[in-house]
């Protein structure tokens, strides 16, 4: 014989009552849904139609039977939300995928999320800017230069002009132009120049002559912007006075110190994803010499006001270490391998 404890007994005696107080809810027609609960218009039809029934037993369940036949349980059971089972179809992968996001879709929201913050970053920065911005009239002396180059030779390891563009202070293109090649191309170099056969031989390439005179005339009295001009100047076959160049390769701030401790040119690339944050020369994409012009101007539109007070310094103190220092900060970009694109 078993025996209990008198709060064991207790708790049998209010489980007893709470079983035959539902009974007789039941059986009185006055059953209480859960609190909170808000049926929809097809379990409230549900209910009212089972609003009269009395428990009918069927063969080891108790189901809510109307004198009309009506099952209410059944009923509530149609109108009810259908959970998603294996097998449904379209409707069970969706209510799969909303409870399990795909690990590709959680990375791509990822990029999305930081593509917008960069360019979040990049028009904030844009806008200081123009704050800062000089006058129109200023504006329109600044030009902006870059040049594609093909190999000739053997191995093509001679450069010749490709393709020139020049642009304004704003991104507007002035000019950009394929060039003719007088000599056998040896190496196209389409995976950085971007530059390919059917460019050279289209009709609208000029040749190398007259790519000089339009870019010496665009070029008169401006400012001249760029990377690593001399390499642009040396395939045009042209000059521009040193005072009017703003070589993004030779500004002291934009440059790296090297392990001998002198100072070196940095990559256009790097220089404009992490002053300006553009993107240009993306990993497995060909340059783009317009867009490539258009990173240099908006390199120096970000420090034009600082870059032009070192300019007047200097030409103050011409001859001075200030100019020395000049001096041979552009004979290391002029010379041997400086000014990488």
């Amino acid at each position: 014989m078993a025996f209990f404890s008198k709060k064991q007994k207790r708790a049998m005696r209010d489980r007893k009552k709470k079983k035959l107080k539902k009974i007789k809810a039941k059986n009185d027609g006055t059953g209480e849904l859960p609190a909170g609960f808000v049926p929809t218009d097809d379990a409230g039809a549900a209910i009212t139609a089972a609003a009269a029934v009395s428990p009918t037993k069927r063969k080891g369940r108790s189901d809510d039977v109307g004198k009309d036949g009506v099952d209410a349980g059944a009923a509530l059971r149609r109108a009810g939300p259908k959970r998603a089972r294996h097998g449904d179809g379209d409707d069970g992968a969706r209510a799969e995928a909303s409870a399990f996001p795909r690990i590709n879709d959680i990375l791509e929201r990822k990029r999305l999320a930081d593509v917008v913050e960069k360019r979040q970053k990049r028009d904030e920065k844009r806008s200081k800017k123009t704050l800062a911005d000089p006058p129109d009239e200023e504006k329109i002396r600044y030009v902006a230069l870059d040049c594609e180059m093909v190999g000739t030779g053997p191995s093509g390891k001679r450069s010749v002009l490709a393709r020139a563009s020049l642009t304004s202070w704003d991104g507007s293109v002035l000019l950009d132009t394929y060039v003719t090649v007088p000599e056998r191309v040896t190496d196209f170099r389409t995976w950085v120049s971007g530059v390919a056969p059917k460019h050279l031989n289209s009709a609208k390439a000029i040749s190398q002559d007259e790519c000089r005179v339009a870019v010496g005339k665009i070029l008169a009295g401006k400012i001249l912007v760029g990377h690593a001009l001399h390499n642009d100047l040396k395939a045009l076959a042209l000059d521009h006075p040193r005072p009017m160049r703003r070589d993004t390769a030779a500004f002291g701030p934009f440059m790296k110190e090297g392990r001998d401790g002198k100072r070196r040119p940095r990559k256009l690339r790097d220089l404009a994803e992490e002053k300006v944050g553009l993107t240009i020369q993306a990993e497995g994409e060909a340059h783009s010499s317009v867009d490539d012009a258009n990173a240099a101007m908006e390199l120096y539109r970000s420090v034009w006001k600082e870059w032009e007070r070192e300019v007047k310094g200097k030409g103050k103190g011409r001859g001075g270490s200030a100019s020395r220092g000049a001096s041979k900060k552009r004979k290391a970009v002029d010379g041997g391998g400086a000014g990488e694109e």
